[in-house]
């Protein structure tokens, strides 16, 4: 995306234009996420919980059934451009612990949020692949500075 700026905006302005449409793309992000999380859920009359790790991947391997495992690949991609962003916003200070500890506390807090409100189940595998798409997303993003910095 900087490379675009490049061309399109002279020197001085480039950091700006890029560090806006960053900001732009970042609230955007966090209202698809809001939304895809909370907005567009029905209300459950019953308040589940699944505190033990891993249950999706034995629910597919026991009914063959592959939904979990696509909606585990699902959190994996939601959480992917918040690594990004992470990477992105805080270059200089940013190492993977932070991401990890920002990722699983915001998908801690969306979890609470469902189960509180009742919009669906408290899921420790949503936490973890939610934590991990996210640390995908900073590392792609830390590989591709390197490349890009070479």
């Amino acid at each position: 995306m900087f490379s675009v700026l490049n061309l399109c905006f002279p020197n001085g302005r480039r950091k700006v234009v890029y560090r806006v449409t960053m900001s732009g793309a970042f609230v955007i992000y966090v209202c698809v996420v809001i939304f895809v999380t909370l907005g567009m859920r029905q209300l459950w009359t019953v308040h589940d919980l699944k505190l033990h790790p891993f249950w999706s991947y034995e629910t597919v391997i026991r009914t063959g059934n592959p939904e979990m495992l696509i909606e585990n690949i699902a959190n994996i991609a939601l959480f992917f451009p918040l690594g990004v962003f992470i990477r992105d916003r805080w270059e200089n200070r940013s190492r993977w612990q932070y991401c990890i500890l920002t990722a699983f506390c915001c998908s801690f807090t969306i979890e609470c949020l469902q189960l509180i409100f009742g919009l669906g189940t408290f899921e420790v595998d949503d936490m973890m692949h939610n934590t991990l798409g996210a640390v995908l997303g900073y590392l792609s993003a830390r590989k591709i500075q390197q490349l890009a910095a070479q």
